[in-house]
């Protein structure tokens, strides 16, 4: 079994802060739109932090053996294990990519972020064709539009929204 990164550690760990504020977030909603959100914000810091755990677990064991076998003359220091510095600048493009997505969300609103998030990071991050990206980014588009108008959710407003200024939401 592979050992987990610090950078795989630190990105679960801000994937579980993001599922918490999500379902603390939620708790405002109307009560009919509270239910999902809150129930995924719930369900993912769980999972998440039992992934957490479980991380831990192994790289602690993992690195309690590698400084047992270790020469036991010399005493342990800090370099011996790889610094937290570069994987976190390994996790920071991501950290961006997230920032990017809530500039946008307060920019032209949260469908239409989530829309042209999908498009930009299906294409950059994935590699994928054009083509794949703009479906996509209409599936996700048509999905929000569609659970928005059956669970009657109220969508962040935002500075310039271009489907509420069409009348889709």
């Amino acid at each position: 079994m592979r050992l987990p990164e610090r950078g795989q550690i630190i990105g679960l760990t801000s994937l579980g802060l993001i599922f918490a504020a999500a379902g603390a977030a939620s708790l405002t909603f109307p009560i009919r739109a509270q239910i999902f959100p809150l129930f995924v914000g719930i369900l993912g810091t769980v999972l998440a932090l039992a992934e957490w755990g479980s991380m831990r677990r192994m790289r602690s064991h993992h690195h309690a053996k590698v400084l047992h076998t270790n020469n036991e003359h010399e005493p342990w220091k800090p370099s011996d294990i790889a610094g937290i510095r570069t994987d976190f600048y390994h996790t920071l493009p991501y950290l961006f990519w997230l920032l990017g997505l809530f500039t946008l969300v307060a920019l032209v609103g949260f469908v239409s972020a989530a829309a042209i998030f999908t498009a930009a990071f299906l294409r950059r991050e994935a590699n994928v064709r054009w083509t794949l990206c703009i479906v996509g980014s209409l599936a996700v588009l048509g999905s929000l539009l569609v659970l928005g108008n059956l669970f009657s959710l109220r969508w962040p407003l935002s500075f310039v929204d271009p489907l509420r200024a069409l009348g889709l939401l």
